[in-house]
């Protein structure tokens, strides 16, 4: 069961990342309510491979987290493109290949990027949620 909810998350979030690619590679604005909706998402489902994969040793992360950032109209976009290539950049890690074995370097590099996904999407979440309400979508 545990194996077919990690597939399943690593499949949703690819999902949506690739939707998320479709916007951008057409210009398109994002929808605050829809980022904030697919952020929450991918959030969710990253803490849960994160924590199902164990990745790391001690089990921790390096640390406090980094102070949240707050997205502007300017910025969110920018953002969310980030958070699509740090999705791709976990994904395609040698860590998940067909065959591969288990190799420290990948899996720090897989933690560490799961880590990034985590953050990147909560800042996301907020700041297009405090967007929304401020220009009034619904």
């Amino acid at each position: 069961a545990l194996l077919e909810q990690m597939n399943g998350d690593f499949k949703k979030i690819q999902i949506i990342r690739l939707g998320m690619i479709q916007n951008i590679a057409a210009g398109k604005s994002f929808e605050y309510k829809r980022l904030a909706d697919d952020s929450s998402e991918i959030k969710k489902r990253a803490a849960r491979l994160k924590l199902a994969l164990a990745l790391r040793e001690d089990g921790g992360s390096d640390g406090p987290g980094p102070a949240p950032v707050e997205f502007g109209t300017d910025t969110i976009q920018n953002a969310a493109s980030d958070l699509c290539l740090e999705i791709s950049r976990f994904t395609t890690n040698p860590l998940f290949k067909e065959g591969a074995v288990y190799n420290i370097r990948y899996a720090k590099e897989a933690d560490k990027t799961l880590e990034t996904i985590i953050e990147l999407s909560e800042n996301i979440k907020t700041s297009a949620d405090k967007l929304r309400r401020s220009s009034r979508e619904p």
